[in-house]
């Protein structure tokens, strides 16, 4: 594992999920992640411009959950970073009474404070395609549920935060998707 990691933008860190099992994660703005449709089962990234990687999801991630998780910082000599704009739509997550979330646009700087309400109380009847498209603006600090979401869609093709089973009651995980691997 990494001893020590400072956040850069750009920068791509290699994870190990399990002794066979590794994926790739690029650092974006203000603690954003930026998490791939790519494995290897080897720590050997050569030729990948990730670019043209589907992307699985954005989230915020302490340097704290990445710890337990990065191994490497594979040369960008043999990575191509991915320069795209970053996904800006999140769920925010309701808590209290009614519990639920609003499709939220993060700013130009990637803050949730200041972000657009662009849909409140999303309900699974009414928004399901929507609260299985976007991830929740919380940061993840437990390497230990990045690992498991990771490896499950990377084993079952089902992509989904356990989260959001808390904030929408009786919401089934989406199906699984058929990997080109």
């Amino acid at each position: 594992m990494l001893k020590k990691i400072t956040w850069q933008e750009g920068k791509v860190l290699s994870l190990k999920l399990r002794d066979d099992l590794y994926t790739l994660v690029q650092m974006r703005e203000n603690y954003y992640l930026q998490f791939f449709d790519l494995t290897r089962t080897q720590d050997i990234w050569e030729g990948i411009d990730l670019e043209t990687v589907d992307t699985l999801f954005f989230i915020f991630t302490s340097t704290k959950a990445l710890k337990g998780l990065a191994i490497s910082e594979p040369s960008l000599d043999n990575i191509s970073i991915d320069g795209h704009s970053p996904e800006k739509k999140m769920l925010s997550a309701i808590i209290g009474g009614n519990y639920g979330a609003d499709l939220i646009e993060l700013t130009d700087s990637f803050e949730t404070l200041d972000a657009i309400t662009l849909k409140s109380n999303l309900t699974v009847p009414d928004d399901l395609d929507t609260i299985y498209k976007y991830e929740l603006s919380g940061m993840i600090g437990d390497p230990e549920k990045l690992r498991n979401r990771l490896i499950k869609y990377f084993e079952d093709g089902i992509n989904w935060d356990k989260s959001k089973e808390f904030l929408f009651k009786g919401i089934s995980p989406p199906s699984a998707k058929i990997r080109n691997q």
